[in-house]
C-alpha cells in the first residue's frame, strides 16, 4: 500500500498583459545567441489542499549592464544588483520565478547546469529570508514560444513540474473546447469551485443607462 502525501497540483498565471509587457522586455535585452533572464516574484494563493496558484504582484527584466557575464552557454549577474533585487521583493513574502532562454527552436529541456544551480538557488533563497520563499524556474527557447516549468522544494532536493498559462485561468489543451458559457465564467473560476458555486446562487439587478452593455462587454472580454 501506498501511503506517499500526493503533491498539490501547482499553476503559474502570468496576466495577458503582464506576460505582453514581459515577453516584450526579455526580447529588447536578448542578444544574438546570448542567453537573457527575467524575474517575476508571485503571491501564492491556495485554491484547496490540492492545487496551488501563483499569480504575479511585479516583474523585473535586467538590462545587459545589469550582467557580470552573458553568452550563449550561460550568464551571471551582478551580485549587489541580484542581491538588491531579490531583498527587494522577498522579504515582502513574495515567491520567485526565475525565467531564462536556451539557444533555438522547439521545447526546451533544463541542462545539467540548471539543475545543479537552480538546486543551490532554492536552497540559498530559503535560508536566506525569513518567510522561505519558493523557487520556480521557466526555460523557454529563444523565440519564447516553447516552455517548461518546474518549482523547487526549499531544500532544493527535488522539484515538480507545473503548468503555466499568460491567462487569470487555465487554458484547455489543444483541441479542447470552451462553450460560451465556461469563457463568460473562466476569470472567477481562479477563486475555486466553492466560490463558483456560492456564486451561481446569487441574483444580481444592474440599474443604470448602459450598464448591461458594459457588463456584458467586460464578461465576455477574457
Amino acid at each position: 500500500m501506498n501511503n506517499q502525501k500526493k503533491s498539490p497540483e501547482v499553476s503559474l498565471h502570468i496576466p495577458p498583459q503582464m506576460w505582453s509587457q514581459f515577453r516584450q522586455c526579455m526580447q529588447k535585452y536578448q542578444r544574438r545567441n546570448e542567453e537573457v533572464i527575467g524575474f517575476l516574484f508571485c503571491k501564492r494563493h491556495p485554491v484547496s489542499k490540492h492545487k496551488i496558484r501563483y499569480f504575479p504582484k511585479a516583474w523585473v527584466v535586467p538590462s545587459p549592464d545589469c550582467y557580470e557575464r552573458q553568452s550563449m552557454s550561460g550568464l551571471v549577474l551582478k551580485q549587489p544588483f541580484h542581491w538588491y533585487l531579490l531583498k527587494s521583493y522577498l522579504s515582502q513574502g513574495l515567491d520567485v520565478v526565475h525565467i531564462h532562454t536556451h539557444a533555438g527552436q522547439g521545447i526546451p529541456d533544463f541542462s545539467s547546469v540548471d539543475d545543479r544551480y537552480e538546486s543551490e538557488y532554492a536552497k540559498f533563497i530559503s535560508s536566506s529570508f525569513q518567510k522561505k520563499p519558493r523557487l520556480i524556474s521557466g526555460v523557454f527557447d529563444e523565440s519564447l514560444q516553447q516552455h517548461q516549468f518546474r518549482i523547487w522544494d526549499r531544500k532544493g532536493l527535488s522539484f515538480q513540474n507545473i503548468k503555466c498559462y499568460q491567462s487569470w485561468f487555465e487554458v484547455p489543451e489543444s483541441g479542447d473546447l470552451l462553450n460560451k458559457a465556461d469563457l463568460m465564467f473562466a476569470r472567477q473560476k481562479v477563486f475555486g469551485e466553492t466560490c463558483q458555486k456560492q456564486l451561481s446562487k446569487l441574483t444580481v439587478t444592474l440599474i443604470g443607462c448602459g450598464g448591461l452593455v458594459q457588463f456584458l462587454r467586460n464578461c465576455w472580454d477574457v
